[in-house]
């Protein structure tokens, strides 16, 4: 009778050896909600406003004592110092040349002042149709799109509001510095003295970029300096154009992976009418065109973000039905001109057909095909067929929470 045993055993063993094993796969559930179809590229802060400080008349810069990253203060920091040139190199032309330079300041003023005049009413206008709009959104008279429109309205008339005051503030400063370099220029050979030409900030905020900083012989018009408010920043998205014509302005702008504990949030204000060409880093010639938006969190709980600094900006075009349902994009699959998924009933696989939606590459929407709670296989196997045993992998309920 050993022999039977033996026979027994053998058995066992051949059924044990060709008995399926289950597969372990990555499962995750059909859920309903809302997904967000988005334009997902890198982008990089900027100063709104920027100043480029350059020698109002020729001479000799002494070295300048600021570093980029210190802090301005209008009216009180001393930006630069210049010592005019010998007054018997000083022609008719040195002082023509200053007095067109405050002919110009005198017609920049003039402008940037209709500017702050038009900017003032507009601001007006959309905080008055703002302030209405925020009434009737609390009762509910208005659609949730039109509130939003208004709020954007309102926040680009203040952006351009604050625009307009920096620019009459500036070119206010560049006539008085043109006027005083003018005065310098024509009494210098009269009254010949050492003391240099002094130069204040007309903004509050900080040093951004040095262009010269040695002391060295400048002709009017160098630019010596940039300053700008690292407060007053912006975001500039640079997207592929046929990205950029489904993007509108007021649309939500995330930024992730800036550096910061949580993601950012932004409105996109302007989308510029002109692309541009730009080469990727796989040597791609690409038409871009620039997205501007403007950061909604206060700059406390931002600020050490700076001027030129990389982010990962998404921006929503637009979301589905609250109440559709979808699935995680790596679960469904083509086969004949057809959309499938694999479900898991019973532990055994089962093969799907699917009518799809919407699509960012994270999710994907089901129109039909599936219920809410089925349970479906992501990046199945080639090998994978319909009746297979499977088991759900550990990874499955970390899955599960990310979907």
């Amino acid at each position: 009778m050993p022999w039977l045993f033996a026979a027994v055993i053998l058995i066992a063993l051949l059924v044990y050896g060709y008995w399926p094993r289950p597969v372990l796969v990555d499962l995750a559930a059909v859920k309903r909600g809302s997904i967000a179809m988005t334009v997902d590229d890198d982008g990089e802060t900027r100063i709104r406003e920027r100043y480029r400080i350059a020698a109002p008349v020729t001479g000799k810069l002494l070295r300048l004592e600021l570093h980029a990253g210190d802090r301005v203060e209008r009216g009180t920091t001393e930006l630069m110092q210049i010592l005019p040139m010998d007054p018997a190199l000083l022609d008719a032309r040195t002082v023509a040349e200053s007095q067109a330079r405050l002919a110009a300041a005198d017609a920049a003023i003039e402008e940037s002042q209709s500017l702050l005049a038009s900017a003032e009413s507009a601001a007006q206008l959309a905080e008055d149709a703002y302030q209405r709009a925020n009434a009737l959104h609390k009762t509910k008279s208005i659609a949730t799109s039109e509130w939003e429109e208004a709020e954007h309205d309102h926040r680009a008339a203040q952006a351009n509001l604050r625009s307009a005051k920096f620019r009459s503030l500036v070119r206010n400063y560049e006539r008085d510095i043109a006027k005083a370099a003018l005065l310098k220029v024509s009494n210098f050979s009269e009254t010949p003295t050492d003391l240099p030409f002094k130069i204040i900030s007309p903004i509050d905020g900080a040093v951004l970029r040095v262009l010269q900083e040695d002391s060295s012989v400048v002709a009017a018009g160098t630019p010596i300096l940039e300053i700008g408010d690292p407060r007053d920043l912006e975001l500039q998205i640079d997207v592929l154009s046929n990205y950029a014509v489904a993007i509108e302005p007021g649309a939500t702008v995330t930024i992730e992976h800036w550096g910061g504990p949580k993601p950012l949030h932004a409105k996109v204000r302007v989308v510029e009418p002109s692309a541009f060409l730009k080469v990727s880093a796989l040597g791609v010639e690409e038409k871009r065109v620039r997205v501007i938006a403007d950061f909604l969190e206060p700059w406390e709980e931002r600020q050490t973000l700076g001027d030129g600094y990389r982010i990962e900006a998404r921006i929503t075009l637009r979301e589905s039905d609250p109440q559709s349902l979808h699935v995680p994009a790596g679960a469904v699959f083509e086969l004949a001109g057809k959309r499938y998924v694999f479900r898991s009933r019973a532990n055994r696989v089962e093969r799907v057909e699917v009518s799809i939606g919407d699509s960012n590459g994270r999710q994907t929407e089901i129109r039909s095909g599936l219920k809410e709670g089925d349970r479906i296989i992501l990046h199945p196997p080639d090998t994978l067929r319909e009746g297979d045993i499977i088991e759900a992998a550990p990874s499955s309920s970390q899955i599960d929470a990310l979907n």
